[in-house]
């Protein structure tokens, strides 16, 4: 029996960057270790074309990048590049994948993932409209299991909301809470609305989609998250599109996906949300929020075995 590949996610700990880790590590078949980095200053101003802090170096005794050396090094955010370019010189043979824009584009990266609205491009460039995720099919099947349990008795159709937040550029602050909260509420129609908040939701957008829609069914943050129960069971999905890993997520089921863009969404995120309704996968809420067939859109696979392809020719 061969040996598993021995796979290391490199992040920062920031959980976006964290979770489309896994997504691609997970469907590589491999032992996976997760490993975080945090260099202080002077250093972490240096990154990403600056060296890894003396005190993280390998070698040393607490660092993050410690032999054995993986098969593949899977890593993102712009804090982790010096420490992926230091394996891959330690390690030649290490395959190194770096998920997003790394700001550089050195030799010691084998493969950048990037989305396309990142407009990056070069040989080592891999580009997808939506990002990778961590849900491999056991997840999802034991997710739908726990949804049907818990909203299996509810009113059909089953209208998933799930909720965003606050970015560097969008605040959700009262007004245009109240704005999201009426083109939510347009929009639920018939059956039952499922409204899942995230830990970004600001207090005033959660209370106006409240507000906006009494006796539907709320999560009000006790208990288990049921985030991948709902989007494994709706048969509509209505999100706010501040997040590309939201969209992205939500994007795979197939299912209607209506879009609330709100009020200074990044260039980038309207590029992003332009072409995904251009191919079919979602619509704007301010369409209306009627049924459509969408176009199911799912890059983890995808990226998982582009890397397969690249490891056999490394």
């Amino acid at each position: 029996m061969a040996e598993r590949q021995r796979i290391w996610i490199l992040t920062d700990g920031k959980i976006g960057d964290l979770v489309q880790c896994r997504g691609v590590a997970r469907r590589l078949d491999g032992e996976v270790t997760e490993r975080v980095v945090s260099p202080g200053k002077p250093w972490v101003w240096l990154a990403p074309r600056g060296p890894v802090p003396p005190a993280e170096r390998i070698g040393q005794p607490d660092s993050p990048i410690a032999p054995p050396f993986p098969d593949v090094l899977i890593a993102s955010g712009r804090r982790t590049v010096p420490y992926i370019r230091a394996v891959k010189r330690a390690s030649p043979g290490t395959f190194t994948v770096f998920l997003k824009d790394p700001r550089i584009q050195p030799v010691e990266l084998d493969m950048i993932w990037a989305p396309v609205h990142d407009g990056l491009s070069g040989a080592r460039v891999m580009s997808t409209d939506t990002g990778p995720h961590p849900f491999t099919p056991d997840v999802l099947a034991e997710a739908r299991a726990r949804g049907q349990d818990r909203f299996g008795a509810l009113p059909r159709p089953l209208t998933g909301v799930i909720l965003g937040g606050r970015t560097g550029t969008v605040k959700y602050e009262s007004a245009e809470s109240l704005r999201a909260a009426e083109a939510i509420c347009a929009a639920i129609g018939a059956g039952t609305a499922v409204v899942v908040p995230s830990r970004r939701t600001p207090d005033a957008l959660r209370e106006a989609v409240a507000s906006a829609l009494p006796g539907q069914w709320h999560w009000d943050g006790s208990g288990e998250n049921p985030y991948l129960d709902i989007l494994t069971n709706a048969d509509r999905l209505i999100v706010t599109g501040d997040s590309h890993n939201m969209v992205s997520e939500a994007s795979m089921f197939g299912v209607p996906l209506h879009v609330f863009r709100p009020k200074g969404l990044s260039r980038k995120l309207d590029r992003f949300l332009d072409r995904m309704a251009e191919r079919g996968a979602l619509r704007d809420l301010r369409d209306g929020g009627e049924d459509f067939q969408a176009s199911a859109v799912d890059a983890s696979a995808e990226i998982a075995e582009e890397i397969r392809r690249r490891i056999a020719a490394h």
